[in-house]
This record gives C-alpha cells, sequence and structure tokens, in this order.
C-alpha cells in the first residue's frame, strides 16, 4: 500500500498526517483553480481530514470538514462497483424497486439500481433546482 505524500507517492512507512494532506490538497487546488476541496484519508483506524478554500465563492464561505459538496462523477465506480457486489451476493436485485430495497414507501416503483446507475432514472441532478 502506498499513499500520498507532497504530491508523490510515500512508502507505507510515512505516516499520514494532517500537515502533509494539507500541502498536497492546497497545491492541487491552486494548480487545479478549485474554488474549495476536502480530503479525508482512513488508514489503521486513524481519521486525518483537511481541507482548503471556501465552499461559497460569491459569500467567502470557508471549506469545512462538515462542508456539504456535490461528490458528482469520481464516485460513480465506487458506488456502481458497491452495488455489483451486492447483486452478486444476492442481496440486492438491479431490477428491484428501489424504495423495496430500502424499506422506503412512497418510492416511484421505476426507480430501480439498474437506472440509478444508467443516470436513466429520471431525477434531477441538483434537487433544489429541479
Amino acid at each position: 500500500m502506498q499513499s500520498v505524500r507532497d504530491g508523490h507517492l510515500a512508502s507505507d512507512r510515512q505516516r499520514v498526517t494532517a500537515e502533509r494532506l494539507d500541502a498536497v490538497l492546497d497545491r492541487a487546488a491552486r494548480r487545479h483553480r478549485v474554488p474549495g476541496a476536502q480530503l479525508a484519508v482512513l488508514r489503521d483506524g486513524e481519521r486525518v481530514v483537511v481541507q482548503t478554500g471556501v465552499e461559497d465563492q460569491d459569500r467567502g464561505t470557508p471549506m469545512t470538514e462538515d462542508s456539504a459538496v456535490p461528490s458528482g462523477s469520481v464516485t460513480k465506480v465506487a458506488t456502481a462497483t458497491v452495488v455489483m457486489v451486492l447483486v452478486a451476493d444476492d442481496d440486492l436485485e438491479l431490477d428491484q424497486p428501489v424504495g423495496d430495497a430500502l424499506g422506503v414507501a412512497g418510492l416511484d416503483r421505476g426507480l430501480t439500481p439498474r437506472r440509478l446507475l444508467s443516470h436513466t432514472s429520471g431525477l434531477p441532478s441538483d434537487p433544489a433546482d429541479p
């Protein structure tokens, strides 16, 4: 296993510290002109969280550990992998209504894991702006 240190990979013997992660995140945010970002690492039961920049450019609200940000495309592969593991283990069916799978009444019966994974569920990308 390797970890990130100063923008490069370091050996397992390197301890993940907030200072190292903060430096990597700050540099990456500046390089890619990202107004704000968060990064969390969990290793051997130790949780290290850092953030940089702002969560709201107009208001200048600083990014915090508790700032809610859209995850966007970065989580698509991880989400699909977890869903397919559940399917392989017979714990979930791709065409089962999500409401049934979660035990939540009142959801559209056409809302299935397959449609969610293929982005054909009809859900808006921003629920606040349908």
